[in-house]
């Protein structure tokens, strides 16, 4: 959409400003509200006794602390949304709410390893929003079949061969969401830029001895960032595409 209408600028820019900061202030306020049951694995009813148990459990407790994240997200998310909101409103809608959701993810799965099914339910309603964007029905299907079918056979694999997880199920769940989203395009191109990503974070971090080679460490922060840079930088990578 070219905006040339000074008035209509001010409005996107204003109307992003107020978006970006209520949506980074929220993300912090609604994880440190979400029910302490959501952060629980299948089956895990007893409260730990550990600082990280008391710390998700209770709706008291401050999971995530107010500074700076609220502020440093409220930056973040108003400069996405102006970005998005000046290219093209229709689809930032979408996006800012597919974003929101991502971030939430990336800080569930960063602190206590597990992807809420509610997350990914409400990930991938987001998905519908973004079927106007797509040449035909079935790209969305086919981006969900893209980004479960490889989690789903790194996942058997570790069954099979390990005899354990060698990869969380939610990851599985987060991929397939997230292809729902971003077509088969977009599901390849985050599936290759989050494990590169990954590995070499893991790598780095193994040199340097800040984790060993049986720690576990979270892949869906990666996944997630991968995505959000795909939604953020969408138009201008389709642009590039069609010149190239």
């Amino acid at each position: 959409m070219e905006i040339n209408d000074l008035t209509v600028k001010f409005l996107i820019i204003t109307s992003s400003i107020i978006v970006g900061f209520l949506a980074g202030y929220f993300a912090v306020y609604a994880f440190n509200k979400f029910p302490g049951s959501w952060f629980r694995d299948y089956g895990e009813s007893a409260i730990k006794d550990d600082e990280t148990g008391k710390k998700f459990l209770t709706k008291e407790a401050k999971r995530v602390n107010s500074y700076p994240w609220k502020p440093a997200l409220a930056m973040i998310f108003t400069v996405i949304c102006i970005k998005l909101g000046m290219e093209d409103w229709q689809f930032a809608i979408p996006a800012i709410v597919a974003i929101w959701v991502i971030v939430e993810i990336i800080i569930s799965d960063r602190l206590y390893m597990i992807i809420p099914d509610q997350f990914i339910i409400l990930l991938a309603v987001t998905g519908f929003g973004f079927i106007p964007f797509y040449d035909n029905f079935m790209e969305p299907i086919w981006g969900a079949l893209l980004g479960m079918a490889p989690m789903m056979l790194i996942y058997l694999i570790g069954k099979l061969l390990f005899k354990k997880e060698i990869m969380g199920f939610g990851d599985v769940k987060l991929m397939a969401a997230l292809g729902f989203l971003l077509g088969p395009f977009g599901i390849i191109l985050t599936f290759i830029i989050g494990f590169i990503s990954s590995g070499s974070f893991f790598g780095v971090a193994l040199l340097m001895k800040k984790i060993k080679m049986k720690d576990e460490e979270p892949l869906g922060p990666f996944l997630g960032i991968a995505a959000i840079l795909y939604l953020v930088f969408y138009k201008d990578l389709h642009m590039f595409l069609n010149i190239v």
